[in-house]
C-alpha cells in the first residue's frame, strides 16, 4: 500500500514538473516575442523623433519666411503710403 502512494505521489509530481516545463517554454517564448516587439517599438520610436524633428526644422524655416514677408509687405505698405501722399 505505501508503495502504491508512493507512486501515486512520484506520479503526480511528475506531472506537476511536466507542466512547469511547459509554462517555461511558453514563458520563454512569449519573453522572446515580447523583446522583439520593444525592439520595433524602439525602431518606431526613433522613426517619430526624427520625422518630429525634421517637421520642427521646417516649421522654423516657415516662421522665419513669414516674417521676412512680413516685413517686406510693411514695407510696400509703406512705400505706398508714401506714394499716395506724394512723397
Amino acid at each position: 500500500m505505501a508503495n502504491e502512494d508512493f507512486n501515486q505521489r512520484m506520479d503526480r509530481l511528475a506531472e506537476r514538473q511536466e507542466a512547469l516545463s511547459q509554462s517555461v517554454e511558453l514563458l520563454t517564448h512569449d519573453v522572446h516575442e515580447m523583446q522583439s516587439g520593444l525592439g520595433s517599438l524602439y525602431d518606431a520610436t526613433r522613426n517619430l523623433v526624427t520625422a518630429a524633428e525634421s517637421l520642427r526644422l521646417t516649421a522654423e524655416a516657415h516662421e522665419r519666411r513669414l516674417d521676412k514677408l512680413e516685413v517686406v509687405q510693411q514695407w510696400l505698405a509703406e512705400k505706398e503710403r508714401a506714394r499716395e501722399k506724394g512723397e
